[in-house]
């Protein structure tokens, strides 16, 4: 995640979803569902991480 390669991110999902396991299944049915922001998320050089870890305290 730190090295910011969003770009990987379909093919990464690709490949865990043809692995079978239900747990990982569930979890890139997940992020699919909006891809364009977890793509963000792994590729912005900027955070609302911080943010987020206070709000949800």
């Amino acid at each position: 995640m730190t090295e910011r390669r969003g770009h990987e991110l379909e093919g990464w999902t690709r490949t865990a979803y043809d692995e079978r396991i239900p747990e990982l299944n569930s979890c890139v049915v997940g992020l699919r569902r909006d891809l364009d922001a977890v793509r963000a998320g792994l590729t912005q050089l900027y955070s609302s991480g911080v943010v987020e870890g206070m709000s949800t305290r």
